[in-house]
């Protein structure tokens, strides 16, 4: 009996060890991160309408680009929907409302695409083409379709549909507010429908795979969450200035959809979700058969945001854990690392 609770003791060790928080760096340059992601041996964050990049191995400010505009090369963000940043290879890839501008990793502009009348939610590099989910209002209902784009972001197939819950037909809007998003591999698009809780799949060419089903448990709203909810919307700059009887037309479903967040990194899911324990969110690492390899409970992620494209100020690699947090009372962020393998 003595050596299994010895046992149990060094595994309970190893595992606390395994999960502590380091503090790597703060980041001066840093006014408001939006998102985050790494490339190899470099940081990259979102700052408003800007790009900092950072040297992974000594935290070094090395480069910025990107700014607040309506001109060539320049973004306006939109509260509801603000900018998404995907960091893909040689790329990296600004999506705003109404056009995407992409860049090299240097920070020299290749191409800049305007999309309206849609409202693009993000574009994601497949190969030389895109997987984009654009978002629409017809007949006073929210619509999402997910597209494959040719190399000049043109359309070349639809390979996903579906009404979105927001809807001014009905006069309800779910908060958190829902959507449907992408994100690829080498030789997959992987799409998450917020209100489903399976992961479409399709090639490269937009034929349809498998569907990824995998084990979770229902994530029921508590009264905790509500209240975030509601502070959330009274402090948005958009949302507080509704009139009352608008506001009274946002709802919280008393079931909360599996997908917060998701990355695809190498042969992996890593899938944040809405369960929270504290200030902790619930990550569930699948491969893509959908065999559940690991879920933890992980810092820096609990921050709601009311925005229909998903955005996150946190990154894997090798094993590693890294995010942001803001230091209120010093004024500052920093870049925290854990290890979770």
């Amino acid at each position: 009996m003595t050596k299994y609770i010895a046992a149990f003791l060094i595994a309970l060790v190893s595992l606390s060890s395994s999960l502590k928080t380091e503090m790597l760096a703060v980041l001066p340059e840093v006014n408001n991160a939006n998102m985050m992601d790494i490339s190899g041996s470099e940081l990259y964050i979102m700052d408003n309408e800007q790009i900092k990049v950072y040297s992974l191995k000594d935290y070094r400010f090395l480069r910025k680009f990107g700014q607040k505009g309506e001109g060539p090369g320049e973004l306006l963000s939109f509260p509801e929907a603000p900018f998404t940043m995907i960091v893909h290879e040689e790329k990296v890839i600004l999506n705003s409302v109404y056009k995407a501008i992409i860049y090299d990793k240097s920070g020299k502009m290749i191409k800049e695409v305007k999309f309206a009348p849609f409202w693009l939610v993000e574009a994601n590099p497949i190969g030389k083409n895109y997987a984009a989910t654009k978002i629409k209002w017809i007949a006073r209902t929210l619509n999402a379709w997910t597209w494959i784009l040719d190399p000049g972001m043109k359309e070349i197939k639809k390979i996903y549909e579906t009404d979105l819950p927001s809807s001014y037909k009905t006069m309800k809007f779910p908060i958190p507010l829902l959507c449907t998003f992408a994100r690829c591999a080498k030789d997959r698009i992987f799409i998450f429908d917020q209100q489903k809780d399976k992961i479409k799949v399709f090639d490269p060419q937009g034929n349809p795979l498998p569907d990824i089903k995998f084990p979770y448990e229902p994530i029921i709203t508590t009264d905790a969450f509500r209240e975030k909810v509601n502070y959330a919307i009274k402090t948005h700059p958009v949302y507080k200035h509704l009139p009352p009887e608008l506001m009274k037309r946002f709802y919280t479903p008393d079931v909360l959809p599996v997908f917060r967040e998701c990355r695809v990194i190498g042969d992996r899911l890593y899938i944040q979700t809405y369960r929270q324990k504290g200030d902790l969110s619930e990550f569930l690492i699948i491969d893509f058969s959908g065999k559940l390899i690991k879920k933890l409970f992980l810092p820096g992620t609990d921050r709601l945001q009311l925005r229909l494209n998903p955005g996150s100020t946190f990154a894997f690699q090798n094993g590693k854990y890294y995010y942001l947090v803001e230091d209120l009372d010093e004024e500052q962020w920093e870049l925290h690392v854990m290890n979770v393998d």
